[in-house]
């Protein structure tokens, strides 16, 4: 059974522009707070050991022998990293 409501007579009269907030108290947020915000840096070299002998960057075919220093963590070497297979250097 299909019932029907009443449509109020709330008209809305000169509706903003597209894309223009609905009312005069919404500001858009300025960006000149977030270029000022420094952006955290990755340290230039990151040392890692493996922790049973020797692997090879499957991605790079770096090999990773001892303490080795890598450019950035990518997606292979975090997977490693969870695995427990190599292990992080902080000095």
């Amino acid at each position: 059974m299909l019932r029907y409501f009443p449509i109020s007579d709330t008209v809305i009269k000169n509706p903003p522009p597209k894309g223009a907030p609905m009312s005069n108290d919404v500001k858009p947020q300025a960006k000149a707070h977030q270029a000022n915000k420094p952006e955290p840096k990755q340290p230039k070299k990151i040392t890692v050991r493996p922790v049973y002998g020797r692997m090879v960057h499957m991605l790079t075919a770096q090999e990773i022998v001892g303490d080795t220093e890598v450019p950035e963590i990518d997606g292979w070497l975090q997977a490693q990293i969870d695995a427990g297979k190599i292990v992080v250097v902080v000095e």
